[in-house]
C-alpha cells in the first residue's frame, strides 16, 4: 500500500520509534523520495514529572495534588486542564495541534500548485486524537462544534489513519478558523 502512493511530505515527530516508522515509510517509496521531517511539535502528550511513573485511579481524600507527588502518587488526570508538574494538559497538547496545522500542514493545504497531496504524519496516539480533531473543527465548524479528540482516541500503534483536508480559498482569508475555546 505505502508503495502504490507518492508521498510529497513525510512529517514526523522526533521520538525514536516515530522517526523509524517514517523512515520505514520513506524506503517504502519510489523515488523521488521525501526525506523525514522530525518536528517536537509532533511529540506526544508530555507528562513532566508523571512521565514513566505508574498512574493510580484514585486520589487520597484531603489532600493536594502537590502533596500527591511528594509521596509519590501519580493519580490519573481528570480534565483537559490537569496537567503534571513540568507537563502538559490535553488543553495545551490540543493548542500544539493548532501550531501543526498553521506551521506543518497549512502551507500544504493552501499551495494552489498542489491537486491531491499526499502528506504522512508519523506522531503518537494522543496526540494525533487531538490533531485530528482540530481539523474536523476548522473544517466545518458550525455542524461538527461536538467533535472532541476523545471519539478518534483507541487508534493503534501500528495502524493508519486517512484524513482528507481540503480548503476553499475565499477572497477574505487564507486561514481556517481557530476552534471556539482555544
Amino acid at each position: 500500500m505505502l508503495s502504490s502512493v507518492q508521498f510529497k511530505a513525510i512529517h514526523c515527530s522526533d521520538l525514536k520509534r516515530a522517526l523509524l516508522t517514517a523512515e520505514a515509510i520513506c524506503n517504502a517509496q519510489s523515488d523521488p523520495r521525501p526525506t523525514p521531517q522530525p518536528s517536537i511539535l509532533l511529540r506526544e502528550q508530555k507528562y513532566g514529572s508523571g512521565e514513566g511513573k505508574r498512574w493510580d485511579g484514585r486520589r487520597i481524600p484531603g489532600l493536594a495534588m502537590d502533596e500527591h507527588y511528594k509521596r509519590g502518587v501519580y493519580p490519573a488526570l481528570q480534565s483537559r486542564l490537569e496537567k503534571f508538574p513540568g507537563g502538559e494538559s490535553l488543553n495545551d497538547l490540543a493548542e500544539r495541534a493548532e501550531e501543526v496545522i498553521d506551521h506543518i500542514l497549512g502551507p500544504y493545504i493552501w499551495d494552489e500548485t498542489c491537486d491531491k497531496v499526499h502528506i504522512v504524519i508519523v506522531s503518537h496516539g494522543i496526540f494525533l486524537a487531538e490533531l485530528i480533531a482540530a481539523l474536523v473543527q476548522r473544517q466545518n465548524t458550525q455542524r461538527t462544534s461536538k467533535v472532541q479528540p476523545r471519539d478518534f482516541r483507541g487508534m493503534r500503534n501500528t495502524a493508519w489513519t486517512k484524513v482528507r483536508v481540503t480548503a476553499q480559498v475565499s477572497n477574505l482569508t487564507r486561514s481556517w478558523p481557530r476552534r471556539a475555546d482555544n
